[in-house]
Formats: structure tokens, C-alpha cells, sequence
């Protein structure tokens, strides 16, 4: 609202006020007036203004028509860019819902008008994957790199896109790896326990003991190591607040979970 508005406003209020309550106050009906006036005046100010304004021509430019550095090239659309696309959008939307294919087809539709869309073809590999988004392809325990939509997708991508893409698969190759490491060290581990676990489940030496129970609970479900580990389970027989360990007899905590003298686990019966 302008200015003069709000003075045609507050002078009639007070003319209309002064009228209606019949107070015949000579200042208000002053004060009112010259308000209202003086917004008449401004109103009649802003009607001349905008009436030469019509008259005015824009000024000539003497810039030269071809100047290079205003005019400004446009930008490759980046693969960030790209991802914006509506279609993309509720695309990955319908992939969060396990909608699969309906997800499916609008990937090709973005990709029946671009046809170099690496975000869309990774929106039909998490498809193909069934997948819900695209970050959990950081998790997805197989490789993906044989995948022909992701080779797609690494072909079209851009260097930021890119560089992402590539940590899927590096991703997938180094949980390989370790999976492959960490079998191999709980084979070793396990084949160390078996043999000599008679000798060191006889043993008088608590802390050979305890090394035992911990190298079983290191192995956790590997082969038969739940068993072996049960073997060594027991009991404990309760005396008031204390634990008395039925393989050492020694008393333990009641809040111990394992023997501290002989390392056998205590289990609830």
C-alpha cells in the first residue's frame, strides 16, 4: 500500500470518527483534512510522474553489437544438472516405494530424449539390483562393474559423477577383499584352536583358559566354533551376591559374565 493511501486512511478515519462520536472537534476535522490532503497532492504527483515516464526513450547504447565478453557461453549441463530432471526425481522416488517397474519405465523415458544420462542408467542398474536407493549401492555386497548399465553410466558420467561411480565398484572390490582376509584369518585362528583345545581346556593355567574363551568368542558362528565354546559354557552356582565358578570353584561377581579365574563362560540356566 503507498504512502498516500495510508493518508487517505488515517484523515478519513479521524474525519469520520469526529463525525460519528459528534465531538465537533475543530483540530480533528483540521488534522483529518490536511491528511487527506496531503495524500490527494501525492496521489497527483504519482499521475504526472507516470505520464512523462511514457514519453521517456531509452537511451541509445554505443556499445558495438559484437562485443565478446557480453556475451557469455553456455555451460555444459553437468551430470549434477542432469539429476534434477523431474522425471529422474520421481523415478527414484518410485524406487524408494520398490515400485520397479514403473520406476523402470520412466528411466527410459529420460533416457528416449538423452541418451547419455549416467544418473538414469544408474536409476535402472539399482532397478535391475532392485535396490531402493542409490547410496546403498555402497553396501551391495556383489561387484558391480559387469553390470551393463553401470558401465553405461561410467561412460556417460561426468568427472564428478564420475569419480562416485568409480567408488561403488572400488567399494565392492575392497569388501571382496577383506572378506576374503578375514576368512583366511579365522580359518588360521580356527585350525590354531583345534589343535590344542583339549590340552588347553585341561589346563590349570586360568589364563591359557581365558585365552581360549577368547579366541572361540573371536571366531563368533565360524564352523563349529558355537559349540566348542558351549563346551566351555557352565552355570555358576549362586552364593547370596556372588557367582561360585563350578569348573575353579573360585567366587566371581554376581555381574560377571565369564569366570575371571578360569575364564569359563557363566550361562543362565
Amino acid at each position: 500500500m503507498s504512502w498516500n493511501w495510508i493518508l487517505y486512511l488515517i484523515g478519513g478515519g479521524l474525519v469520520l470518527v469526529n463525525w460519528l462520536a459528534e465531538v465537533n472537534n475543530q483540530t480533528l476535522w483540521a488534522v483529518g483534512l490536511v491528511l487527506m490532503g496531503v495524500g490527494c497532492i501525492m496521489d497527483v504527483h504519482d499521475y504526472i510522474n507516470k505520464k512523462k515516464g511514457k514519453n521517456v526513450k531509452a537511451p541509445i547504447s554505443h556499445k558495438p553489437a559484437n562485443v565478446h565478453n557480453t556475451v557469455s557461453r553456455p555451460k555444459e549441463v553437468s551430470q549434477t544438472a542432469k539429476a534434477g530432471d523431474p522425471l529422474i526425481e520421481r523415478a527414484f522416488m518410485l524406487l524408494e516405494d520398490s515400485d520397479w517397474n514403473k520406476a523402470d519405465e520412466l528411466f527410459e523415458q529420460v533416457l528416449n530424449s538423452d541418451p547419455k544420462n549416467a544418473k538414469a542408467y544408474i536409476g535402472k542398474l539399482c532397478v535391475e539390483l532392485h535396490i531402493n536407493r542409490e547410496s546403498d549401492l555402497f553396501d551391495y555386497d556383489l561387484p558391480v562393474v559387469d553390470y551393463n548399465n553401470y558401465k553405461r553410466a561410467l561412460q556417460f558420467a561426468d568427472e564428478k559423477y564420475k569419480k562416485m561411480l568409480e567408488r561403488y565398484a572400488l567399494t565392492s572390490a575392497d569388501k571382496d577383499a577383506a572378506m576374503k582376509k578375514e576368512e583366511e584369518l579365522k580359518e588360521s585362528l580356527y585350525k590354531s584352536v583345534l589343535s590344542n583345545i583339549e590340552e588347553r581346556k585341561n589346563s590349570n593355567d586360568t589364563k591359557e583358559r581365558s585365552a581360549l574363551v577368547s579366541e572361540l568368542q573371536q571366531l563368533g558362528d565360524y564352523k563349529d566354533a558355537p559349540q566348542m565354546l558351549q563346551s566351555l559354557s557352565a552355570a555358576p552356582i549362586r552364593k547370596g551376591s556372588l557367582n561360585l565358578c563350578p569348573t575353579c570353584e573360585k567366587v566371581n561377581a554376581s555381574n560377571r559374565a565369564s569366570c575371571f579365574y578360569c575364564g569359563v563362560i557363566f550361562i543362565n540356566e
